[in-house]
């Protein structure tokens, strides 16, 4: 039996400061920014639907940070919704993967070609039953040890031992020249969310890329 993996994204409101056609990205060698999605455009399609039937092949297989040695499953198909809309360069999932247009990888591959695998995205209409070309999966493989955790604001369990962090910061020192990464939280775990070189968001600002949004990590004091 196919392993399908539901999804439903449908999260209203914006990330007003991370809209990338409106951003300026007023920040500098010292600023960082999560990658995550443009909420802003209601009739954008998404991605509703993950299947696959393989023991070899799991979801986190792309966003762990670590390289995929094989190909992927044959019978892996990514569903769009079946809303009638737009589809944008990023296109939004629950599968917690990135998936770009080829367009929009084109644009930044000199800069993220040393820290990214690259999979044809299987992505088919359910209302047309055609296959949707022109679209990769990133798994990002860049791993950089680079949190201040005196300036990050962590979340805790209830016992108080830190689970990650609501909010981190990331000392530019130890991630310089790493503009599409995962930081790793220490001791040993790898975030799974993706963070981006501010040099990279101004790359993107202002030609017209959709679907992408960016929220601001915290920064240092200057003391």
């Amino acid at each position: 039996m196919a392993r399908s993996v539901r999804m439903k994204v449908r999260i209203f409101g914006c990330h007003k400061r991370g809209r990338i056609m409106n951003l300026r990205f007023p920040g500098n060698e010292n600023t960082f920014w999560r990658l995550t999605f443009d909420t802003s455009a209601m009739n954008a399609r998404v991605i509703d639907d993950g299947i696959y039937d393989s023991r070899y092949f799991n979801t986190p297989s792309l966003y762990t940070g670590k390289r995929y040695e094989h190909p992927l499953p044959r019978d892996l198909r990514l569903v769009l919704d079946e809303d009638e809309g737009e589809l944008e360069d990023q296109l939004a999932n629950m599968l917690g993967w990135v998936i770009f247009s080829d367009r929009l990888i084109s644009h930044l591959w000199p800069l993220i070609h040393d820290s990214v695998q690259v999979f044809p995205a299987p992505i088919f209409d359910p209302l047309t039953q055609k296959e949707v070309h022109g679209y990769q999966i990133l798994n990002v493989i860049k791993v950089v040890d680079c949190i201040d955790v005196e300036y990050s604001v962590p979340q805790t369990d209830t016992d108080g031992r830190r689970r990650g962090f609501i909010e981190y910061c990331v000392d530019p020192g130890k991630a310089a020249g790493a503009h599409m990464f995962k930081y790793m939280d220490p001791p040993d775990h790898v975030d799974s969310g993706v963070t981006c070189s501010n040099f990279l968001a101004k790359h993107l600002a202002g030609r017209g890329f959709t679907g992408l949004a960016f929220l601001r990590c915290r920064e240092r004091i200057s003391r």
